[in-house]
C-alpha cells in the first residue's frame, strides 16, 4: 500500500510520478505490499498489470506504486522483501524514485537474465547513463545497497555468480 503522504502527479522523468505532499523523514515507509494483493506467474505477460516481483516467481499488482519513478540516487530503498521506506528525508513537493535495479531482475530461470535495459534521464550527479538488470552486479552498487536488496535478488545475484565460475 502507498503511503498516503504520496501523490501523483506530472513527473519531469516522463509520465507521472509519486511526490512527497508533505515532508517525510529518513526511515519512514513509503510503500508496504499488500499480501491480499492478487499474484501473476510472470510466465504469461498478457494478464500483467503494472507489477512488482515478490521471491523468484511471482509478481504482483503495484497500484499507485507503479508511478514511481527511478533515479540512480534514490530517495528510497527496500527495507525488507515488501516494504519501501526513505532512504533520507525528503521534501514536501520532491519526486520519491527508487532504482528500478532491485525490480528488474528477471526470475532465476530465465534464459535470458541480465538483458533488460532502459536508457536513463534521472539527472543524478552519479547517473548510470542506462539502466539495467545486470546493475547490481555492480561492486559499487552492492556495497551502496547492502542492505537494502532484497532476498529474491541477492539469490539471482548468487545465481549470476556461480554461472561465472
Amino acid at each position: 500500500m502507498l503511503s498516503e503522504k504520496l501523490i501523483k502527479a506530472p513527473s519531469k522523468l516522463g509520465g507521472y510520478g509519486n511526490f512527497a505532499r508533505v515532508p517525510i523523514d529518513t526511515g519512514e515507509l513509503l510503500w508496504r505490499h499488500d499480501p491480499n494483493t492478487e499474484k501473476y506467474d510472470p510466465r504469461f505477460p498478457e494478464k500483467l498489470p503494472a507489477t512488482y516481483r515478490i521471491g523468484d516467481r511471482y509478481y504482483a499488482d503495484l497500484g499507485d506504486a507503479h508511478f514511481t519513478n527511478h533515479s540512480c540516487d534514490p530517495n528510497s530503498w527496500f527495507v525488507d522483501d515488501y516494504a519501501i521506506v526513505a532512504r533520507r528525508d525528503i521534501n514536501a513537493g520532491e519526486e520519491v524514485t527508487y532504482d528500478y535495479s532491485f525490480a528488474e531482475i528477471p526470475a532465476v530461470d530465465s534464459d535470458k537474465p541480465w538483458v533488460r535495459k532502459w536508457d536513463c534521464n534521472c539527472g543524478a550527479d552519479d547517473c548510470r547513463g542506462r539502466i539495467g538488470s545486470a546493475d547490481l552486479l555492480n561492486p559499487v552498487l552492492l556495497k551502496r545497497y547492502e542492505n537494502h536488496i532484497p532476498s529474491w535478488a541477492l539469490e539471482c545475484i548468487e545465481v549470476h555468480r556461480r554461472l561465472q565460475l
